[in-house]
């Protein structure tokens, strides 16, 4: 299973724990992959069959923080019509329920299939294999940082007062969680160590200002 492969790498990365509280590394763990499913989060696609009316019951594995990234309608056309994200949108109803809104003119039939890629949030057992050891360095990093808070003040022993090296291991742990947050940034950000950018927002900000729809790999029209 993903988790207990991210566990064991956290436990490289961070193998002194015993000075944290009980559950600190499955806390820590559940908040990077919260982090990660915000910075890249999986994509299901499913299929909605229109009932008539702009308005379509969101489909299976839909949830509250799900984001639409593509709408193929009508389906089984050669090459695929691909609408744009923006034609399909969460329409919250007053009884707190959601459906989405068509905004396409005319909007589907009734018996029309709609096809939606979507986004979900990941847990820790669907994290990919490459992706595992960022998410583990982002766990660690959360760790490293509450180990250099609890030992704030400490000081090493090992250390003889005329060294030129001052650190303590406060200072140590902060140095290691920077290094732990760098890994994570690097890998999702591409390696410029920029910072990490959701996914789908470069494909988002290219299509932004559109109108009108583009089949396969086609112009829009």
């Amino acid at each position: 299973m993903a988790r207990s492969d991210i566990e064991e790498l956290v436990a490289d990365l961070v193998p002194d724990v015993s000075r944290l509280r009980d559950g600190a590394v499955d806390r820590a763990l559940d908040e990077a992959v919260r982090r990660y499913s915000k910075d890249r989060p999986r994509r299901l696609v499913r299929d909605c069959v229109a009932t008539g009316g702009a308005l379509l019951i969101p489909p299976a594995g839909w949830e509250a923080e799900s984001r639409i990234v593509a709408v193929e309608w009508p389906v089984g056309t050669i090459p695929p019509t691909i609408r744009r994200p923006g034609d399909v949108v969460p329409y919250h109803q007053p009884d707190a329920t959601i459906r989405l809104q068509c905004r396409t003119v005319p909007p589907p039939g009734p018996g029309d299939t709609v096809r939606l890629t979507f986004t979900v949030a990941h847990s820790a057992d669907s994290v990919p294999v490459d992706d595992r050891t960022a998410v583990a360095a982002l766990a660690a990093a959360t760790l490293l940082e509450q180990l250099a808070v609890a030992t704030a003040g400490d000081t090493d022993s090992t250390i003889s007062t005329d060294s030129a090296d001052h650190k303590t291991a406060s200072d140590r742990y902060a140095a290691r969680a920077r290094a732990a947050r760098k890994v994570y940034d690097d890998h999702l950000g591409g390696g410029d160590g920029g910072p990490v950018r959701p996914a789908g927002a470069a494909a988002q900000a290219q299509v932004a200002g559109h109108t009108g729809m583009w089949r396969g790999r086609g112009a829009w029209s």
